[in-house]
């Protein structure tokens, strides 16, 4: 939950890079699983036009879970133009159902996601 103890940045992160952050989740009345949009009204988290304004083309994408967050993050990205990644081995899904993960991997594969294990990643 936002500004809660478990919404802090790990201790050991290095935060003198960061410059901004983007909140999502904000309106605890809808879901929100992009890191660009609410799924429910599509009211923008301003993510896409500070990646623009900085003229951000790539973008890699890691985090939890393989099959909610990072795949409608990952749709988005590619619906937004982005050229877009995602690093299999920095998810972790959740298997609902058996099978899950791998058929959220086929979608973002199938709009256009470039599916990299951490090895891979261009230079």
């Amino acid at each position: 939950m936002q500004d809660s103890p478990g919404s802090d940045f790990p201790e050991r992160l290095d935060t003198i890079r960061i410059k901004k952050i983007i909140y999502k989740g904000t309106n605890p009345k809808f879901d929100s699983y992009s890191a660009f949009f609410d799924k429910a009204s599509r009211n923008s988290t301003k993510l896409e036009k500070y990646l623009k304004k900085k003229k951000v083309t790539t973008l890699f994408f890691a985090g939890l879970a393989t099959n909610y967050c990072v795949k409608f993050s990952v749709l988005d990205s590619i619906d937004l133009g982005f050229r877009t990644y995602l690093i299999k081995n920095g998810c972790k899904g959740i298997e609902l159902r058996p099978g899950d993960v791998e058929r959220a991997e086929k979608e973002m594969e199938a709009a256009g996601a470039r599916l990299l294990r951490g090895v891979d990643i261009p230079g």
